[in-house]
């Protein structure tokens, strides 16, 4: 693709320079690697547990 318009193609590389800047100075994840957050929070029931049963009167037990 050809940009015929001088404006438009300065537009264009200065756009793309902002972006690459940008995209380059956003930092990454920091986390410490302790192990924690391997595993669901304690009192997460998976949807299996609860079959499409949701009715707590009828089964409490497997409601929280």
């Amino acid at each position: 693709m050809q940009l015929r318009n001088p404006h438009l193609q300065l537009g264009c590389a200065l756009a793309l320079r902002f972006l690459a800047l940008v995209s380059w100075d956003i930092p990454g994840a920091r986390a410490l690697d302790n192990g924690l957050a391997r595993t669901p929070t304690m009192g997460w029931l998976h949807w299996e547990r609860f079959m499409c049963n949701l009715d707590c009167q009828e089964e409490p037990d497997s409601c929280i």
